[in-house]
């Protein structure tokens, strides 16, 4: 669901544009750890933007994994059930 209203980003990704470089970049939001943003974590971090993210209060349980973009190296501070004193930390980061 992500990816189709993205076309632009994902048309990038999937085309494997390496030679769209992001290197001083710098991305940073703060919204639920879903697809749409996910997409643009993806597309832009590999190719060198500096990435940081941190998720809503209450990220829902089936969106993309908040763990799984940190294994990818992105600065995530996100989880399921954050407190709002846990959110603001995270804000803060």
């Amino acid at each position: 669901m992500g990816r189709e209203r993205m076309p632009v980003l994902t048309t990038l990704r999937e085309k494997g544009r390496k030679d769209l470089r992001c290197v001083e970049m710098k991305v940073a939001g703060c919204l639920h750890v879903t697809k749409r943003p996910s997409v643009l974590i993806r597309t832009s971090a590999p190719r060198g933007a500096e990435v940081s993210w941190s998720g809503a209060t209450r990220c829902p349980p089936r969106t993309t994994s908040p763990r799984a973009l940190a294994a990818e190296g992105t600065s995530i501070y996100a989880w399921h059930g954050l407190t709002k004193e846990e959110f603001y930390w995270c804000i803060d980061r």
